[in-house]
């Protein structure tokens, strides 16, 4: 029913952050519907990055922190990429976007 559900709602810009929410589901079938249906949504894509945006800064990362008992250090070095120079450009800036997400969270 979900999937049925998501593949039939109408394209509108309130609908979304409920698609969005699919794409977490318990069923893969429904989570497969939901990110074909934002596909659809491309007039929309500067709200569904906004969506996807405030999802990683919150539960995801706060997700990632409980799995080091909320150790902040331990979780940048789980994600430290250092094959050659680009991969340390890249954790730069993933360790930026983590930092950020949780001095939000911590300023609360």
């Amino acid at each position: 029913v979900r999937q049925l559900c998501i593949e039939n709602i109408a394209a509108r810009k309130d609908v979304i952050g409920h698609i969005l929410s699919r794409t977490t589901d318990i069923d893969a079938n429904v989570r497969l519907a939901a990110f074909r249906r934002l596909s659809h949504f491309a007039k929309y894509l500067k709200t569904v990055l906004k969506k996807i945006k405030t999802f990683v800064s919150t539960p995801l990362i706060n997700a990632w922190l409980e799995e080091y008992n909320g150790n902040i250090l331990e979780l940048l070095k789980s994600i430290r990429l250092d094959a050659d120079e680009k991969d340390i450009e890249k954790t730069a800036v993933l360790y930026k976007y983590i930092l950020t997400a949780f001095l939000n969270k911590e300023n609360i």
